[in-house]
């Protein structure tokens, strides 16, 4: 579990923030992304035989709102539930000045953490994950055994400063040294026993279990919301440590 939420680093109030509408989102946003990289849609990024639909954890989501509610910079070194021992954690914060962006930002810097490795590599790391801090999120979002997530999100202002803080935990862990991120593959050929692809669902590349939600999707209103913040980004400060620092990417949402 993760420490006691009186040791508290954050530089204001800290206040959590999590919705309907944000657990939705996140999770579509999950799914979407991992569809799209099933599907073999991910630039130089092979098509995935066994990648799972994932479900949203309320447990998960309460161990990451600990955690998040703190501010701690890095991971909680405890955080397991019931069902998994094993609990990886993305963790990101945004910050601007004058008003709190959106929490999906963090997930688009996870997304963008391809490593930027040839052919022959990405292979070699798709068979064999070697850990590496620069794409560990990005391991963690498309690893294929993962089926459930929660996250939690925090906002605090620091004077004019105001930061989303976005703490995703994922089960079973994903981003494991040694292990295999996916089976490269034609999609859905190699789904885990129990599951398979449900071809008239939004997400028809992905594992699914018999009563995992066949319709959801990202709603409309958020993804003309979501390209209006590609200008957003400029001058964004986006770490752990909010450092300001100049933004120079384009997120794309595969929908």
């Amino acid at each position: 579990m993760a420490k006691n939420q009186s040791q508290n680093n954050c530089r204001g109030n800290a206040t959590l923030v999590t919705t309907p509408e944000d657990r939705y989102i996140l999770l579509a946003l999950h799914n979407t992304f991992r569809n799209h990289l099933a599907a073999g849609g991910v630039e130089n990024w092979p098509s995935a035989s066994n990648m799972r639909q994932m479900t949203w954890d309320d447990h998960m989501e309460l161990v990451a709102s600990r955690w998040a509610l703190q501010c701690v910079r890095g991971h909680d070194l405890c955080r397991k539930t019931p069902e998994f021992n094993y609990v990886g954690q993305n963790c990101g914060s945004v910050g601007a000045i004058g008003k709190h962006l959106g929490h999906e930002l963090a997930f688009y810097l996870w997304a963008a953490q391809r490593p930027a490795a040839k052919k022959s590599r990405r292979k070699s790391l798709i068979r064999r994950f070697i850990y590496d801090e620069e794409y560990a999120d990005f391991a963690q979002i498309v690893w294929a055994e993962t089926f459930k997530v929660g996250c939690g999100l925090v906002h605090y202002t620091d004077d004019d400063f105001s930061t989303v803080l976005t703490v995703c935990n994922y089960g079973p862990a994903g981003a494991l040294h040694n292990h295999q991120m996916y089976r490269e593959g034609v999609p859905c050929r190699e789904c885990p026993e129990g599951t398979r692809c449900k071809l008239t669902t939004t997400y028809h590349k992905l594992c699914a279990l018999p009563g995992d939600p066949t319709n959801e999707k990202l709603p409309e209103e958020f993804i003309k919301r979501a390209k209006k913040q590609n200008s957003i980004l400029q001058g964004t400060a986006i770490s752990w440590e909010t450092i300001p620092m100049i933004l120079s990417m384009s997120f794309v949402l595969f929908v």
